[in-house]
C-alpha cells in the first residue's frame, strides 16, 4: 500500500519531478520534495577522462577543488623520466652496468674520486686545482699498493713564499724534496744525472755541444766560457752584454 502521508505531509503532490527526495526543511518543520539528486554525463567524464593533457603513469588527484592528472607519487608508477625529479638523491651506491654519464655540466662532491682509466678529452684540456685557503699546501700524491706515499709535487706559495713547484720522493724512510721549480730558476738537491757535486767541482773536462741551437743572452754581470769551434744555428741568437770566450 503506498504512503501517502508522514505526519499529516503529503507526499504524493504534482510538484515533485524526477530525482528528487524527501529532505528536512527546518524552516518549515517538515518532510518535502526537494534537494534533486542530479546525474553525472559522459561530458562531465570526459571532462577530466578523455584529455589529451594526460601524461603517461599519471594519476588522477583531487586539488583542492576539482580532479587533475598529475604525475604518481606513489612510487608504483615510478617517474616517466628522471628529469621529472629535481632534488634527486641516492641511497646507495650508483652502478653504471658498464654505461657512461655524458653531457655538459660540473661534478662537485666533497669526498674521494676513484678512477683506474682517468681521461680528459676535448679541444684543449685543462686540469685544474683550486684551493680554497692560500694557507694550505695543495699536492699531487703516488702511493704504492701498501698505500705508502712514494712521490708527491707540491704548489708551495705560503708563509711568504713566491709560488713554487716542489718536487719530493720516498728513498725508503723519508719523503726528501729533490728538485724546486721557483719564479726565477730551479734548485735541485742530489745528483744531477750521473754527475755529483764534488765532480762538477773538481772535473777538468766539461762536455757540451758545439752548436748553439736556443737564443741565449749573457748579461752585463755574467761572464761565459766555451770550448771551440762553437756553431750558432740558423735563425737563433747569441746576444751578449758581459763576456763570453770561447777557447
Amino acid at each position: 500500500m503506498p504512503i501517502n502521508k508522514i505526519k499529516t505531509i503529503t507526499i504524493n503532490q504534482a510538484g515533485a519531478t524526477d530525482g528528487q527526495s524527501l529532505v528536512w526543511s527546518s524552516t518549515n518543520s517538515q518532510w518535502q520534495p526537494g534537494g534533486g539528486g542530479g546525474s553525472y554525463a559522459d561530458s562531465d567524464v570526459d571532462t577530466h577522462l578523455n584529455t589529451g593533457t594526460a601524461t603517461a603513469n599519471q594519476v588522477l588527484s583531487w586539488n583542492g577543488s576539482d580532479y587533475a592528472w598529475v604525475a604518481d607519487q606513489t612510487g608504483s608508477g615510478g617517474l616517466a623520466n628522471i628529469v621529472e625529479d629535481t632534488s634527486p638523491q641516492l641511497g646507495g651506491d650508483l652502478d653504471l652496468l658498464a654505461k657512461n654519464i655524458v653531457g655538459n655540466g660540473n661534478i662537485d662532491i666533497n669526498g674521494h674520486f676513484h678512477g683506474t682509466n682517468i681521461e680528459l678529452e676535448t679541444i684543449e684540456p685543462t686540469l685544474q686545482f683550486k684551493r680554497l685557503n692560500n694557507a694550505n699546501v695543495p699536492a699531487i700524491k703516488w702511493l704504492g699498493q701498501a698505500g705508502v706515499e712514494g712521490a708527491n709535487i707540491t704548489f708551495d706559495g705560503t708563509n711568504g713564499n713566491t709560488n713554487q713547484l716542489a718536487f719530493q720522493t720516498y728513498d725508503g724512510s723519508t719523503l726528501a724534496e729533490r728538485f724546486r721549480i721557483t719564479y726565477d730558476g730551479v734548485k735541485v738537491t742530489g745528483t744531477i744525472e750521473g754527475a755529483s757535486d764534488a765532480e762538477l767541482k773538481t772535473s777538468p773536462i766539461r762536455i757540451h755541444s758545439n752548436t748553439i741551437n736556443t737564443n741565449t743572452t749573457v748579461a752585463s754581470s755574467e761572464n761565459a766560457v766555451s770550448g771551440g769551434p762553437v756553431t750558432i744555428a740558423s735563425g737563433v741568437t747569441v746576444t751578449v752584454s758581459g763576456d763570453w770566450t770561447v777557447v
